[in-house]
């Protein structure tokens, strides 16, 4: 039982309905199971000693409280957040003289390893700037104003895609726990990218011997390590940003190709159209004209102009 004293809000969907969207092309990757809002929680205690299939996130707003993960103790703090991965043995308490406030949520769904995945194992708790409890925070409130109509596919939909939002920010937005970030090695690849991004425009482009020497590490090791991180070797991912940088200033209609082509460093706009469509799949002026279509907008002289009503 959960006590009425310290239960702002909670929801515990029922078994029938879980399994009737769990094969829902909308829900089946990512799903709410129980989701709730607990405010002082004094005497809030609860023990697994068998594994459930759902992961849990407990976000600390006030107060503190205990976290025993298969024999791991974590104290959780104001403004932290900890992962239970499914399938691990686990406890939690608020503290007898500080009692937590939490937002809390079971979740399951094929995405949930992914997820869970980015989290470290041997520190599954993270600090939570202020900013980003407070929209959490919004969510959950928006999250539980929909559940309260009842459980139909629909509010299901919504608010599995509402908490969807909560993990993209705590685990890909927050950078206390961005994997680039936990490590050495994550820390070498960010100082690279940093690097790059101080030299998308014009023609100093950094050479793979600057970013290795910037990391410490051999150009052969820095190589291996940033494709191993990013998924793409060192130039194939300065490229990336480079085209990334030149769709912005087609977007923004201001510069021909030419110029574009110049502000990065090409003098010969061919080339530097040869590049865009081997990130893109178009050249740059196809992807300007495409772009230019959607805002409604003509193309003259290679310039984008908004008609006239």
């Amino acid at each position: 039982m959960i006590p009425e004293r310290y239960c702002k809000d909670f929801y515990i969907i029922p078994p029938l309905i879980l399994k009737e969207i769990s094969s829902h092309p909308l829900l089946n990757n990512l799903f709410i199971t129980d989701i709730g809002h607990f405010v002082e929680a004094t005497g809030h205690t609860k023990e697994r000693k068998t594994a459930i299939n759902e992961a849990i996130l407990i976000l600390c707003e006030k107060g503190k409280g205990l976290v025993t993960i298969e024999g791991n103790r974590f104290e959780l703090q104001a403004h932290e957040a900890v992962f239970i991965r499914p399938g691990a043995a686990h406890s939690y308490q608020s503290d007898s003289g500080d009692p937590w406030t939490i937002l809390w949520c079971h979740f399951a769904g094929s995405f949930v390893e992914m997820f869970i995945n980015r989290v470290s194992r041997s520190r599954p708790v993270v600090h939570v700037e202020g900013n980003d409890l407070i929209l959490i925070r919004q969510i959950f409130e928006d999250i539980f104003s929909f559940l309260k109509k009842g459980f139909s596919t629909d509010t299901m939909i919504y608010s599995s895609s509402a908490f969807h939002a909560v993990l993209g920010k705590l685990i890909f937005g927050n950078h206390h726990f961005h994997p680039q970030e936990r490590d050495e090695e994550g820390r070498r690849v960010e100082t690279a990218i940093h690097f790059m991004l101080e030299k998308l425009e014009g023609s100093d482009s950094p050479t793979l011997q600057q970013l290795a020497r910037r990391t410490g590490l051999s150009a052969s090791h820095f190589s291996a390590l940033f494709r191993g991180r990013t998924g793409f070797a060192p130039y194939d991912y300065y490229l990336r940003l480079k085209i990334q940088r030149a769709c912005r200033y087609i977007e923004s209609g201001g510069m021909n190709i030419n110029q574009i082509s110049h502000r990065f460093g090409y003098e010969d706009p061919y080339y530097f159209s040869r590049l865009f469509k081997k990130v893109m799949g178009i050249s740059p002026a196809a992807y300007k004209k495409e772009r230019a279509s959607v805002r409604g907008e003509v193309i003259v002289n290679n310039f984008s102009i908004n008609p006239v009503e």
